[in-house]
C-alpha cells in the first residue's frame, strides 16, 4: 500500500509544480508585454516544468506495477509477473490462425526471391489472352 500512496505523492507533486509553472509563465507574459526588453523566459520556470513533467513521468511508471490480490483464504497472492501479465500462445496465435497466416511464413512466401520479370510476363500474357 507504501507504494500507491507515493505514485499519488508523484503526482500530486508533478501536477502542482506545472500548475505553478504555467501561472508563473502566464505572469512573465503579461510583465513582457510591458516591457519589449523582457523576451525570454526564466529558466527557473523552465526547470520547474520540466521537473513537474519528470515527477508525473516516473508516478506513472511506478503505478504500472501489478497488484497482488486477496484469496478466498484471506492469503495474499501476487502475480508472478511484476509489470506485464504473461500471455498465453493460444490467445496469440488466434490471428495468425484465421487470417491464415503461419510462423513460418516468410520462409513458405520467399518474396525477396520472386522473379519479377516472370511475373510481367505472366500479367502481360494474361492480359493478351482477356
Amino acid at each position: 500500500m507504501a507504494s500507491t500512496s507515493k505514485q499519488y505523492l508523484l503526482y500530486l507533486i508533478g501536477t502542482l509544480l506545472l500548475v505553478h509553472s504555467g501561472y508563473s509563465s502566464f505572469e512573465f507574459h503579461k510583465i513582457s508585454i510591458h516591457h519589449p526588453n523582457l523576451n525570454k523566459l526564466p529558466l527557473d520556470i523552465i526547470i520547474e516544468s520540466l521537473v513537474g513533467i519528470l515527477l508525473l513521468v516516473i508516478g506513472a511508471i511506478a503505478s504500472i506495477q501489478n497488484d497482488s490480490f486477496l484469496s478466498l483464504d484471506n492469503e495474499v497472492v501476487s502475480n508472478d509477473s511484476k509489470y506485464l501479465k504473461f500471455i498465453e500462445m493460444k490467445d496469440a496465435v488466434q490471428l495468425g490462425e484465421r487470417v491464415g497466416v503461419t510462423d513460418y511464413e516468410e520462409f513458405n512466401s520467399r518474396l525477396p526471391f520472386i522473379d519479377v520479370v516472370k511475373k510481367r510476363k505472366e500479367y502481360s500474357e494474361w492480359l493478351e489472352k482477356e
